[in-house]
């Protein structure tokens, strides 16, 4: 009576009433709840009063959040624990290590605490109708456990992967490494039939992946013995090649470009000319050596003027004679030749320039055909020939004597006869 004397009392604005728990018997706890009537003051005659089962409001609270982490209980302002799992700690206060002055502060929120040695984490929630705290209590290893679950799966999974890696990796040993094993062996003992050097029995090595790595290291160095021999025997073989095309040694003269391109020289397949380019002055270069080392330079300049523009290759024919084919990408023979000519000219220039010395060039007819070279290859040294008459330092194409039956070479035959004939008579007879 004295609760509801209080009760009528309060101003009606005053949401907040008295609530208590209190124990109806050995087994049961209710919660009394008194609410004043809406009346203005001075007009209240009564309260409404009801009571709960406390275990009504703990299996609500644990419906809405579920304790299986931790453990819930319900506590007021006060700290006085009104529902929980164990009945015995319902009236009784919740401690310093469960409660904490932000509860007082703030509606809701989390703190850690440490209780009975273990790591805890506390989650409270302010109902703001009945003032009361749900408090939730988890450790620490409970929070983390799905996680370790997580971290578990994977790492299950991981451990999967690794021996279905290393199942992998025995099937593809004996389906794969075996066969590129003996490959690589077959290999290796060919080139050993033309090796010059000892070598160790790859089957001495510890695992396969290290027989196959001897292997390897004998195929890498026999290649580079090989391309090593092959950069010391190139200026022969390219002379060969050349040589080849220039006498028509080949059946098959088509052989030749691809041949020629496997060592760095590759020619265009329209059109080719021959060019012989000779020194002038040859009995003035001092040692036969220094003509070679002149003719080597010749050489090369002719190949780097030739492919700024064009393709094409030089080789030392005889001593201070240098023979050059030229090759071309259409069949525009007239525009080809002046070409040709331009490059002689250039050649001829940068030797009288750079080297001190002059040189005689010779061209040879435009042919199609690689295996027509050798013609014009005859065309170029018969057009040097005539260096004699015409005299050293010059350019002479094959189409400036094709004609020998022309007037104007029948009459340079005659005076050429008729100057000899003066030559033989003596002085006397030139008087009478």
């Amino acid at each position: 009576m004295r609760a509801i004397q209080r009760l009528l009392s309060v101003d009606r604005h005053t949401k907040a009433v008295h609530r208590r728990i209190g124990q109806h018997s050995a087994q049961r706890h209710d919660a009394h709840s008194l609410y004043p009537l809406t009346h203005g003051e001075g007009y209240r005659k009564g309260a409404v009063a009801f009571n709960v089962d406390e275990r009504s409001i703990y299996n609500l609270i644990k419906s809405a959040i579920n304790p299986s982490l931790g453990y819930l209980f319900l506590a007021d302002a006060q700290g006085t624990v009104l529902s929980h799992s164990d009945k015995l700690l319902i009236g009784k206060q919740t401690g310093e290590l469960l409660w904490s002055k932000e509860m007082n502060e703030r509606d809701e929120g989390q703190f850690r605490t440490k209780i009975n040695g273990i790591n805890r984490t506390v989650f409270y929630m302010k109902s703001p109708y009945t003032g009361w705290e749900i408090i939730s209590v988890v450790s620490d290893s409970e929070l983390s456990k799905p996680l370790v679950q997580v971290r578990n799966t994977l790492f299950g999974i991981s451990i999967i992967l690794l021996l279905l890696a290393g199942g992998m990796a025995m099937v593809l040993n004996s389906w794969m490494f075996r066969p590129v094993k003996r490959v690589l062996s077959s290999v290796t003992k060919q080139l050993q039939a033309y090796g010059v050097y000892e070598r160790k029995d790859e089957h001495t090595a510890d695992d396969e992946f290290s027989g196959i790595e001897v292997s390897l290291s004998y195929i890498l160095a026999d290649s580079s013995r090989m391309y090593r021999q092959m950069r010391e025997t190139q200026p022969v073989i390219k002379w060969r090649l050349v040589m080849d095309a220039l006498i028509g040694a080949r059946k098959n003269p088509g052989e030749l470009l691809p041949s020629l391109e496997a060592i760095g020289f590759p020619l265009h397949a329209m059109q080719y000319i021959a060019m012989a380019a000779e020194f002038d002055r040859k009995s003035g270069i001092a040692t036969p050596q220094d003509l070679h080392l002149y003719s080597y330079a010749l050489c090369n300049v002719a190949e780097e003027i030739i492919n700024t523009e064009y393709r094409g290759i030089a080789i030392e024919a005889r001593d201070g004679m240098v023979v050059i084919v030229l090759s071309f990408d259409d069949e525009d023979g007239e525009a080809n030749l002046l070409r040709a000519l331009a490059v002689a000219e250039m050649i001829k220039s940068y030797v009288e320039e750079q080297f001190k010395q002059t040189i005689s060039i010779g061209l040879g007819r435009m042919t199609q055909d690689l295996g027509a070279l050798q013609h014009s290859f005859h065309d170029a040294m018969s057009a040097l020939s005539y260096k004699m008459i015409l005299g050293g330092n010059t350019i002479i194409s094959s189409e400036d004597i094709r004609e020998p039956a022309r007037g104007e070479f029948m009459r340079l035959l005659g005076m050429t006869d008729g100057i000899v004939d003066s030559l033989r008579l003596t002085d006397g007879e030139k008087m009478t």
